[in-house]
């Protein structure tokens, strides 16, 4: 069959790009065609986007920071290039406007939409087309979500939205959604209960990442991985704790906590990592401080020791979730006071974890089997 996928635009966020991979490689492997939708992501109006801009060059302090991070960002793209080129298969460049008609030349017998935060407005370019408004009269279609997430425990689609979506899901003829707390708000807004299963990079064997990793010359064992999104001096104290109670150096990937530093910790190696370095950087880890989503969940699937920091301007309800899940609630700190000398040195049964591992991946794969199903 041929099968699309609609998520966020493969840019340089490594968990986006290895979650669209871990679906469509699912997919793939039952011998499936399956194409990831080419949409334009969100682009903000001009007084945003000087906004934004203006709040970067003030929490940098200097011009010369600012630029130097927009050029990290554009060697992280060259750098994920040749993963993206040689692991994807993508419908031609699509504006949203013209989805309906330029869509149907492909004859897609399924659609699937997600993972990620697709259903929160805040980050959409146009969530209507993440409820798949453009095929809502066509029956012959398979319509699915798949772990799809608000990112946030709090509502915040407008009434009118609302409204509009709660029909367009009527036509879905499965949904899952990634956070527990996302079932509830299904359930209270739009009058449907979805299942909620594990993220897609989660549901395919860890050795096909494994593989990957090998394929760096970057294989730095027994270190203090550090991947934080959002630096602050808050952080910077945890990372310090972390590496001066274990004794060990640290390697930093997104190496911009340089610019925030109050002293120096012990940093081993800095880099903007490849897709095969930012997943060898963890599976080879000691120990692994992150306040990413993605972050926790490569922790939990390569069994290293971690700490989330909750980073709530993402949404916390993705930590709480995934976390509750395989009862690990304790290793989300929200700030440096949180992290006691027992925490860091307390060990996580992955035993346990990895058979809650197991049980949800066979939920999840069950759920993607009725979806195949439905069409034959």
């Amino acid at each position: 069959m041929k099968i699309a996928i609609l998520t966020f635009p493969l840019k340089t966020n490594y968990g986006g790009i290895l979650q669209a991979y871990a679906l469509q490689k699912y997919l793939k492997d039952f011998g499936h065609e399956v194409y990831l939708v080419d949409i334009p992501g969100k682009t903000d109006s001009f007084l945003k986007y000087i906004i934004n801009h203006l709040k970067v060059i003030y929490v940098y302090k200097n011009l010369t920071a600012y630029f130097k991070i927009e050029k990290q960002h554009e060697k992280i793209r060259k750098k994920i290039k040749n993963f993206i080129e040689e692991n994807f298969l993508f419908t031609e460049p699509i504006d949203i406007a013209e989805i309906k008609e330029k869509l149907k030349k492909y004859s897609f017998d399924i659609y699937i939409v997600g993972s990620d935060q697709v259903w929160r407005p805040f980050f959409s370019v146009d969530i209507k087309t993440f409820f798949l408004d453009f095929v809502k009269d066509d029956k012959n279609i398979v319509k699915a979500a798949y772990s799809v997430s608000f990112g946030t425990i709090q509502w915040e689609f407008s009434k009118e939205l609302t409204e509009e979506c709660s029909k367009l899901i009527q036509n879905f003829d499965y949904i899952s959604v990634r956070e527990s707390s996302a079932v509830k708000l299904c359930q209270d807004y739009f009058s449907v209960k979805p299942e909620h299963l594990l993220d897609p990079t989660m549901i395919i064997d860890k050795n096909i990442y494994a593989e990957f990793a090998q394929k760096t010359t970057i294989k730095k064992e027994n270190l203090i991985t550090a991947y934080i999104l959002d630096n602050s001096s808050e952080k910077i104290k945890i990372i310090n704790k972390i590496a001066d109670k274990m004794n060990m150096s640290v390697i930093e990937l997104m190496p911009s906590t340089k610019r925030f530093k109050e002293k120096s910790y012990k940093t081993e190696l800095s880099i903007l990592p490849s897709i095969e370095e930012w997943l060898s950087s963890i599976m080879n880890a000691k120990f692994v401080v992150t306040d990413s989503f993605h972050g926790v969940v490569f922790s939990i699937i390569f069994n290293r020791q971690f700490i989330a920091i909750n980073n709530k301007s993402r949404g916390s309800a993705r930590f709480d979730s995934i976390l509750a899940l395989f009862n690990l609630k304790d290793r989300l700190i929200n700030s440096e006071s949180e992290l006691t000398e027992s925490l860091i040195k307390s060990e996580i049964d992955f035993d346990q974890v990895n058979i809650i591992l197991k049980k949800e991946k066979e939920k999840a794969s069950g759920f993607l089997q009725k979806v195949l199903e439905q069409k034959k």
